[in-house]
């Protein structure tokens, strides 16, 4: 029989938050600050930009990167598809009428302009993009369909077939990134619709440099920008292992605007912005819920079910199972064919995109709500089960503990909300697809759902009805809506902004130890508030003591804006610094946002 959670961590005290005042540090972040000398820059290039009167330049980058056009631009940068910008050292500058002979398009126009016609994002685009003539032994620029791509030839498949990539760009605010890609061998694709819409570049296989290539191009270097299947291109934002640390993306955004500086210092000047940090949580609330989670279902009993059904994938049931017993108990597991709702169920099935693509009944949406059920999926486990057990099984446990709140308790039991010291209540609200939903939780962590699926509707309580009015905004979509009872309302909102590590801690030692993650990873580990001019912000970064060396994602900074009241998100830093929503991970939202998400997953949108 499914028993309280909190029975069992009641008995034990919640590990101590601890705060540091960082009045004196700051974190480095990926907005750029550009100043660009205007006129020395019209005085030794030219700028086009061309223009059409479609929806987007008919064939897009294909006429700008076609090989046997003899424009000897620098770089060329699309702007949202109606228009391009070219860039040209004014020696080789061609004038208006010989470019659009060349493109061939009579329904493009052309116009010169001077620098300060360009948008500053746009303007920085064509100078770094323009570093596509650079290359070295180790690194690889190509200005391809309107995109920088950087490549080493570290990254090159050992048969050749594939290679990853970084697509370096800046966006309209300045925020400088670095997206993994891979470019796959024609021979392996095996969709033909894919072959006949791709872009297609032909690698010189001697100094590793890509072009564009016609339809007359033949050679077994030819290869288009995707991957095979549902893989996903991974290259980790740092790792601070010494063989790899200059593999990462956090090294190649430094390496490409050092590479921007030695070769065009004296156009413009660009720096990394900064912020400074008020306050920063250094440790976990909680370091032993999941293991005393495990401790619990001891006492209980999990009923496993394979709803996978494929012989072939009975094995990694199998191990499942075996994992479960070996990590909980052999007496808390039996296996079943059916759901009970007596029980926690642990269901095997496939993703929803395999029963999308095969026509067939989706098992998850059958199920029946009132059931705790946590589903773990072939496509997700079949190559971690191994490797990645402990992590599975204690991940699948939390969620069958938060399920039963939700469904059962009505009451946070993974941890001791009450121990948080609230005098007041919070309530959560996020919309999807039009749906509102909203979670509002007592001093004691007893908590409450209501939600709307329009705006006809109305909720019980008048100040849902207010909370629902800003949420339904233009502004406040895709956001996370919180108020405590006292008239105070924030928005949480995901930026493009990240934090980077200090730059010289490409060539440094001790990066781990305490002084080196104060001197080199300020902003990158732990939860770092800040509050500036440009408003109120925080970041969730990794967990600073016993850290991991790689950090496969950059911290995101959150922005919270004011909308009624006062800024409250300061109060509530302290409900990310939990390792139960993501296992061994602070969480980037206030972790009432997971019961809310996982409520709203028990309705069929």
């Amino acid at each position: 029989m499914k028993k309280p959670i909190k029975q069992i961590l009641k008995a034990f005290p919640i590990f101590v938050i601890t705060y540091e005042n960082n009045s004196m540090s700051s974190a480095i972040i990926n907005k750029l600050i550009v100043k660009f000398d205007h006129s020395k820059i019209d005085d030794d290039f030219s700028i086009f930009q061309i223009t059409t009167t479609e929806k987007y330049i008919n064939r897009g980058a294909y006429i700008l990167d076609r090989p046997d056009l003899d424009l000897k631009a620098l770089s060329v940068a699309f702007d949202y598809g109606k228009s391009a910008f070219i860039l040209f050292k004014k020696d080789y500058a061609k004038d208006k009428k010989e470019i659009l002979d060349s493109l061939g398009d009579e329904k493009l126009s052309i116009r010169k302009l001077s620098s300060t016609d360009v948008k500053d994002y746009l303007l920085f685009r064509l100078f770094l993009y323009s570093l596509n003539n650079f290359s070295s032994e180790n690194l690889n620029f190509n200005n391809l369909s309107g995109k920088l791509i950087l490549y080493s030839p570290n990254w090159i498949s050992k048969n050749r077939k594939s290679f990853k990539a970084l697509d370096i760009d800046v966006d309209k605010d300045l925020a400088f990134n670095a997206s993994a890609t891979t470019f796959t061998s024609v021979s392996l694709i095996k969709d033909k619709k894919l072959l006949a819409t791709s872009p297609k570049y032909l690698m010189d296989g001697k100094n590793y440099s890509l072009k564009r290539i016609l339809s007359s191009d033949k050679d077994s270097h030819i290869f288009i920008r995707t991957t095979l299947g549902d893989r996903k291109t991974e290259i980790s934002f740092l790792d601070l292992s010494p063989a790899k640390i200059k593999q990462s993306k956090a090294f190649y955004l430094y390496q490409t605007i050092d590479k921007l500086k030695a070769s065009h210092s004296s156009y413009f000047n660009v720096s990394f912005d900064s912020k400074e940090i008020e306050e920063t949580i250094t440790e976990t609330r909680e370091k032993k819920v999941i293991d005393r989670v495990v401790s619990d279902f001891r006492f209980s009993i999990i009923n496993v079910v394979d709803l996978d059904k494929d012989p072939n994938d009975y094995p990694i049931f199998k191990k499942l199972v075996d994992y479960l017993m070996d990590i909980v108990s052999p007496n808390a597991i039996k296996v079943s064919e059916a759901i009970d709702s007596k029980s926690y169920n642990i269901v095997f099935i496939h993703d929803a995109e395999y029963y999308k693509e095969n026509n067939y009944p989706d098992p998850y949406k059958l199920f029946d709500r009132s059931n705790v059920i946590q589903c773990i999926t072939k496509e997700d486990v079949g190559s971690k089960i191994d490797n990645d057990n402990k992590a599975i099984i204690k991940t699948c446990l939390k969620e069958l503990v938060i399920k039963n709140d939700i469904i059962n308790t009505h009451t946070i039991s993974l941890d001791e909300w009450s121990n948080f010291g609230f005098d007041n209540d919070w309530t959560f609200g996020i919309e999807s697809k039009d749906n509102q939903f909203f979670i509002t939780i007592d001093k004691d962590g007893k908590f409450s759902f209501e939600h709307k699926t329009n705006d006809f509707s109305s909720f019980r309580r008048s100040d849902l009805n207010r909370l629902s009015f800003l949420l339904s905004r233009p502004e406040s979509k895709s956001k996370t809506i919180i108020s405590d009872n006292s008239g105070n309302v924030i928005l949480i909102s995901r930026t493009n902004l990240f934090t980077l590590p200090s730059m010289n801690i490409f060539d440094a030692k001790n990066i781990r130890s305490k002084e080196g993650r104060k001197a080199f990873l300020s902003g990158v580990t732990d939860i770092n508030f800040y509050q500036n001019l440009d408003g109120v912000f925080y970041n969730v970064g990794l967990i600073g003591c016993g850290m991991n060396s790689s950090i496969p994602k950059a911290s995101l900074l959150y922005k919270v804006e004011t909308i009624e009241g006062q800024n409250i998100i300061k109060n509530l830093l302290k409900t990310m610094s939990v390792v139960f929503v993501k296992y061994n991970e602070f969480t980037v939202l206030p972790y009432p946002v997971k019961y809310l998400r996982e409520y709203m997953n028990s309705f069929k949108l």
